[in-house]
C-alpha cells in the first residue's frame, strides 16, 4: 500500500492472516486426518508410497528431512483429493465467481443445469439488495492491514452502508467469529485506490453485517446478520497476541550473589558477546542491556555499537 504520508510502498497484512492468530483450527485438522485415513484406504498406490517412505529422517540432516516433509505433505495432499476433500469448495468458489461477474455484468458462459437453481435462488433472496461497491479493496493504516469484503450493500431500511460476505460452503456452524472479525476489519477500513492511494471514508455500518449464504450443495439461500460489534472486539484482541508474539526476549543472564558469584558473572558476560553478535534488531541489543545488569561491561557497549551500525546499514540497503 501506498503510506498515507509519505505516498512509498509500504507492506500491509491481509485481514484474514491479521485474525488467523485467534482461530481454533482443531476441528479443521481432526477433518483433514479423517480425510486422509479415507483416502489412504481408497488409494494402494499412495498407501504404498507412504510405506515406502520409511520413518523421518532426524533433523541433523536438514536437506534430507525437507526432501521427506516435502513429499510426504504431497502424498496427503493426494489422499484428501482421493476421498473427495476439495469437491464441494470447488464448487463453492465456482458459485461464488459466477455471482460476482454476473454482479458485474461479465458474460459467465453456460451454467450447467443442475446449478442454475443455486443461483436462481441467490437472486430471490437477494432481490431488494442494491451493490454500491463490488469487491473493491479496503485498507485500516493504523494496524497496516488490507483486504476486499464481497461487497458493500444498501439495505432497505437502513440508513447505512452494510458490509456484504457471500458464504457458498455447506455449513456456517464454524468459524463464525472468524468471519465476524474479518467483516468488523472491513466495516471499520476504508476504501482503497491502489493507482494513487487515495482513501475514501463510506458511512458503514460498525454493529452489523449481512451473510448472503448459499448452500453449495442443497442451493437454499439464506440472509443472516452477523454482530461485528463483537467481532471487532476479537480484532483488538488479535493485536494485541500479534504484538505479544513479536516478543522473543524472555530470559536474563543469571548474576549470583555471595561464593562463586564471579564466576557467574564472567560466563553472563561471555554470553553477552554471543548475544550482542547474533541480534536482529537495535530493539533486540537494548533488551539485552537492560536486562544484563552488573553483567554488562564497557566492552559491550562498544560491541552493541557496532552490531547496531551493522544492522541499521543493512535495512537501508
Amino acid at each position: 500500500m501506498k503510506d498515507l504520508e509519505t505516498g512509498k510502498l509500504t507492506p500491509y497484512t491481509r485481514a484474514t492472516t491479521f485474525i488467523k492468530c485467534l482461530d481454533d483450527e482443531s476441528n479443521l485438522t481432526r477433518w483433514k486426518l479423517r480425510k486422509v485415513a479415507r483416502g489412504l484406504s481408497k488409494r494402494e498406490d499412495l498407501l504404498l508410497r507412504v510405506n515406502s517412505m520409511g520413518d523421518q529422517p532426524e533433523e541433523d540432516d536438514a536437506d534430507q528431512a525437507k526432501t521427506w516433509k516435502r513429499d510426504m505433505d504431497r502424498l496427503c495432499e493426494s489422499a484428501m483429493e482421493a476421498d473427495g476433500s476439495s469437491k464441494w469448495s470447488t464448487i463453492g468458489s465456482a458459485l461464488h465467481e459466477i455471482i460476482e461477474r454476473r454482479k458485474r455484468g461479465l458474460d459467465i458462459g453456460q451454467v450447467p443445469a443442475q446449478y442454475q437453481p443455486h443461483l436462481d435462488a441467490y437472486e430471490r433472496a437477494t432481490k431488494g439488495l442494491t451493490y454500491e461497491h463490488i469487491e473493491e479493496f479496503m485498507v485500516r493504516d493504523d494496524l497496516k492491514v488490507g483486504g476486499t469484503p464481497d461487497c458493500i450493500l444498501k439495505v432497505p431500511g437502513y440508513e447505512k452502508l452494510i458490509i456484504g460476505d457471500i458464504k457458498t460452503g455447506a455449513n456456517l456452524d464454524y468459524g463464525q467469529a472468524a468471519i465476524a472479525m474479518q467483516l468488523a476489519m472491513y466495516a471499520n477500513s476504508q476504501l482503497y485506490d491502489p493507482e494513487t492511494g487515495k482513501r475514501t471514508t463510506l458511512d458503514l455500518d460498525l454493529d452489523r453485517a449481512l451473510i448472503i449464504a448459499l448452500n453449495s450443495r442443497t442451493g437454499i439461500c439464506e440472509l443472516m446478520w452477523i454482530d461485528i460489534g463483537i467481532g471487532w472486539e476479537g480484532v483488538r484482541l488479535a493485536r494485541n497476541v500479534r504484538d505479544w508474539r513479536r516478543r522473543k526476549k524472555f530470559t536474563t543472564p543469571y548474576v549470583g550473589q555471595g561464593a562463586g558469584a564471579q564466576d557467574l558473572v564472567a560466563v553472563a558476560q561471555v554470553n553477552l558477546v554471543q548475544a550482542i553478535a547474533t541480534a536482529e534488531s537495535p530493539k533486540d541489543l537494548e533488551e539485552l542491556w537492560r536486562r544484563a545488569g552488573t553483567a554488562w561491561a564497557p566492552e559491550h557497549t562498544e560491541q552493541a555499537a557496532a552490531r547496531k551500525a551493522v544492522l541499521l546499514k543493512a535495512a537501508q540497503s
